[in-house]
């Protein structure tokens, strides 16, 4: 999922629901700070959604548009489901694909 209601109360109060929940993926529109304030007001529930927070959402692709910005962050859930990092293929020693697949 991707939150970001544009007040910051509101999204507080959504983190906290979700936090309880297991979204593996809650992308946070908006600046690093923002991430970081709303991840203090979760004080001791901040342990239980740790590593499943990404923000600002979205591969580095150089997005401006708001297409672009969503291809970055639907990039980004697709590496995140898969356990991968995102990064470019020519630089991944990894196989194309998980399993192998008929010639």
């Amino acid at each position: 999922m991707v939150l970001m209601t544009h007040n910051i109360e509101y999204d507080e109060r959504y983190l906290k629901v979700i936090a309880a929940g297991n979204i593996p993926y809650v992308g946070l529109l908006g600046p690093a700070a923002r991430r970081d304030r709303l991840l203090d007001s979760l004080a001791e529930m901040a342990g239980r959604i740790q590593g499943r927070v990404f923000g600002p959402a979205g591969l580095d692709i150089g997005a401006e548009t708001p297409e672009e910005i969503a291809l970055a962050i639907m990039a980004e859930i697709q590496a995140v489901m898969h356990r991968r990092d995102g990064g470019q293929l020519y630089n991944n020693p990894r196989p194309l694909h998980d399993r192998e697949t008929p010639e």
